[in-house]
This record gives structure tokens, C-alpha cells and sequence, in this order.
């Protein structure tokens, strides 16, 4: 007897869930392993799904299978993967340790690197708050990114800039300047100093 559409849609739905976790885990399987792929989100995620056979000093296994039963009773695997408690513990150990890295990477800090505003505001400048303006710095993102001062006076440099007679659009700042980022992508510029300020063209 065939299958009806509604059982090969779920068996489908279970064969992608299978051979997208052992997509994912993979690459974490050898020691020193990375999943540059992976949102921070998505790497916790997996890391707790892993927490238990971690622990787990019996040897058991993590097993993921996509099985067919049929009326008769015949089995058949259309797709399997297993993780061992041994690859767990090298697993976990890769995840950690790609943790810290993107926990130093999200904190990279640029020194000397110039920025031109893209939006300006006269807002108060506060250390630690976004005072409205936004600014681009091409070795870095082509995007114009919200800025933070990392103190009140780098933001009292900017911000008398904003209010002199001539046009802070056309100036280059050059600063040093803490990154942060939001999944590996560029979020905000944290302004550390301000060294100098050049007209441009």
C-alpha cells in the first residue's frame, strides 16, 4: 500500500531536522572546530541540546533518526546522525571556546581610523548614551552605525563640531573606536578618543 501525501510531507519535515542538525554540528566534531555560520542564538541553542550526554559518564549516545515505518512493519532509515558522549565533550569544548572568541571579537576596538557623520544632532552628548548621531567608517562598514561616547569628552569634541559654522558633514574624525556587534554584524561605534579633525572636500 502507498503513502498517503500528509506521511511523506512529515517523513520529509523529520529528514531536513536530522541532516540540518548534523549540518550544524559537524563542523564542531574535530578538535579546534568552528561554526563561523551560526548566530550567537543559534550556537546556545545547540550547546544546551548537548549538556546532557556532556554530563552523561555512561556513554551514551545522542541519537537523531528520520524513520519510515511501514505497515508491515518493515523499517526503513531514510537519515540518521549520533553523537557520542566522547564527541559531545569535544563538542562542547569547541562551542566554549568559540564563545569567548566572539565575546573578544564583539568588543574589537580600532584605533586611528577615520569617520565621517552621517546624521547630526545636538543632543546633550553623555558618556554611555547614544546622542543621536550616526557615522560611517568605510574600513568597516559601509553602513552608517548610531554612536556612543565612551566619554563625555570625546563626546563634548564631536558635539562642538555639530554647533560651529561650518558643516560637521564634511569633517573626518579620526578616533579610536570600540565595535559592537549584534550576530557578527557591525551595531554601534563606541567612541574612546578623538585625535584630531580634518576638513574634507
Amino acid at each position: 500500500m502507498g503513502l498517503l501525501a500528509s506521511d511523506i510531507q512529515q517523513v520529509k519535515q523529520i529528514v531536513e531536522y536530522v541532516e540540518f542538525f548534523k549540518s550544524r554540528i559537524e563542523p564542531w566534531l574535530t578538535p579546534g572546530g568552528r561554526n563561523p555560520e551560526l548566530s550567537n542564538k543559534d550556537i546556545n541553542s545547540f550547546h544546551d541540546a548537548l549538556k546532557a550526554i556532556v554530563k552523561d559518564t555512561s556513554g551514551g549516545n545522542l541519537d537523531l533518526k528520520a524513520r519510515l515505518i511501514h505497515k508491515t512493519g518493515k523499517e526503513e532509515i531514510r537519515s540518521e546522525f549520533s553523537v557520542t558522549s566522547d564527541q559531545a565533550r569535544i563538542i562542547d569544548v569547541n562551542i566554549t571556546k568559540e564563545k569567548i572568541e566572539r565575546r573578544i571579537s564583539d568588543q574589537e576596538i580600532h584605533k586611528q581610523v577615520f569617520m565621517t557623520l552621517h546624521q547630526a544632532s545636538l543632543d546633550e552628548a553623555r558618556a554611555g548614551k547614544s546622542a543621536g548621531e550616526k557615522g560611517i567608517i568605510a574600513t568597516i562598514s559601509d553602513r552608517p552605525l548610531r554612536l556612543v561616547y565612551a566619554s563625555d569628552l570625546a563626546g563634548q569634541l564631536i558635539k562642538s563640531e555639530l554647533r560651529g559654522t561650518t558643516n560637521p558633514l564634511k569633517k573626518a574624525f579620526l578616533i579610536d573606536v570600540n565595535v559592537e556587534y549584534i550576530n557578527g554584524t557591525p551595531h554601534a561605534y563606541r567612541v574612546l578618543n578623538v585625535h584630531s579633525i580634518e576638513e574634507i572636500e
